[in-house]
C-alpha cells in the first residue's frame, strides 16, 4: 500500500485558494499534458441506468461488458464503520436513514448497503472510474482523505477520476477535490458550474480559470452552459471538458425525447466526455458495439426476496 505523505488541513488550504480567486479568474494558466485528444469518451453516469438500477453491480457490469469508456459511480460515507457506500442519496431505506450519521448495522440491517471495496473486488480488472463524491456537513472533513486512500489500496491512483459538484467556492464538495488531490496524481473534476442555471459563457470562462489554476484536472458542465467556445477555452489550458445532462425531465432540455441529442450536440461542441444515461445510444453514435444484452455479470436464478441487494 502506497504511504500518502502528510498534509495541512483543508481548512487553511481552501481560505488560501479563495485569496487567489480574483487573479485566478483572468489569467489563463499554462496548458497541462493531460488534455484528451481523441473522440469524446463517453462515461455510464451511475453504470448502465437505462437497463438496471443506478450505482448496482448490474448497472456497472453492463456498462463495462458493452464498452464504456468510464463508469461513475457515486460515493458516500458512513462515519461509524468509515466504509464508503456506492450511493447517489444521503439517506436509505423505509425509514430514510441518515447513511452518514446512522450505526452501522442500522445500514445492515435496513438498507443492504453497496461498498466501493466489493466493486472494486467484482471487477478486479476495470480501471476507468470516476468516483463522484457526495460529502455531508458530518463527513466532507474526511472524506476526500478516505476516497483517496481506497484508490491508492487499490493502486488505481493512476487510472481513476474523482469528481464532485460544488456550486461556489466555499462549497464543501471543493475541499474534498483538494483532499483528493493532495499528494496524488489522482485526477479531479470539478462538476457544475458555481450558479449552475444562470451561468454564461463569461462565467464559465472563468470557472474553467479557476479550476486550472487550483490544479484540478476537469471541469463538469451542464449541456445547457456548453458551448463550442468555452470547450476551445479549456483546450488551451489542457482542462478536460466533460459534459452532463438530467436524467429526469424537470429540466427544460432534459425532456425524453430530446436526451439523446444531448449526445449529439456535445459532440458537435467538440466535449472531451460526455455522462450519459442512454449509453446504447452513445456507444454505437460512436460506432462502439454493445452486447445486445449478453451481460455476463448477469444472475438468472437470484431470488430478489433473499438476496443481499437487487438482482442483477
Amino acid at each position: 500500500m502506497r504511504e500518502i505523505a502528510a498534509r495541512s488541513p483543508s481548512s487553511l488550504r481552501l481560505p488560501v485558494a479563495i485569496l487567489l480567486t480574483t487573479l485566478m479568474l483572468v489569467i489563463p494558466q499554462a496548458a497541462k499534458a493531460h488534455h484528451l485528444q481523441d473522440s469524446m469518451q463517453i462515461v455510464a453516469h451511475r453504470g448502465d441506468v437505462q437497463h438496471y438500477q443506478e450505482n448496482s453491480l448490474a448497472a456497472i457490469g453492463s456498462a463495462i461488458s458493452k464498452g464504456a469508456h468510464w463508469v461513475e459511480i457515486d460515493i458516500v460515507m458512513n462515519l461509524d464503520s468509515g466504509n464508503l457506500i456506492v450511493d447517489h442519496d444521503v439517506t436509505c431505506g423505509y425509514n430514510q436513514h441518515s447513511i452518514a450519521t446512522s450505526p452501522w448495522w442500522v445500514l445492515e440491517a435496513w438498507c443492504h448497503p453497496l461498498l466501493l471495496d466489493e466493486v472494486f473486488d467484482e471487477f478486479p480488472t476495470a480501471k476507468n472510474w470516476i468516483i463522484d463524491v457526495k460529502p455531508t456537513g458530518d463527513t466532507a472533513p474526511v472524506i476526500g482523505d478516505a476516497v483517496r486512500q481506497a484508490i491508492h489500496d487499490r493502486g488505481l491512483q493512476n487510472d481513476v477520476w474523482v469528481t464532485s459538484a460544488a456550486q461556489s467556492i466555499l462549497d464543501p464538495a471543493l475541499t474534498v477535490l483538494f483532499d483528493v488531490k493532495d499528494n496524488s496524481p489522482i485526477k479531479t473534476m470539478w462538476g457544475k458550474c458555481p450558479d449552475v442555471y444562470s451561468c454564461n459563457t463569461g462565467s464559465v470562462t472563468n470557472w474553467i480559470n479557476t479550476a486550472s489554476a487550483w490544479g484540478f484536472d476537469a471541469v463538469n458542465i451542464h449541456i445547457a452552459q456548453a458551448s463550442a467556445s468555452t470547450v476551445a477555452h479549456a483546450a488551451t489550458l489542457g482542462v478536460t471538458y466533460s459534459v452532463w445532462t438530467w436524467h429526469s425531465g424537470d429540466w427544460p432540455l432534459g425532456i425524453e425525447h430530446q436526451k439523446e441529442s444531448h449526445h449529439d450536440l456535445a459532440y458537435q461542441y467538440g466535449a472531451d466526455m460526455f455522462f450519459t444515461d442512454f449509453l446504447d445510444h452513445s456507444l454505437e453514435t460512436l460506432g462502439s458495439k454493445g452486447h445486445g444484452g449478453n451481460d455476463p455479470h448477469h444472475d438468472p436464478n437470484c431470488d430478489p426476496l433473499t438476496a443481499k441487494r437487487e438482482c442483477y
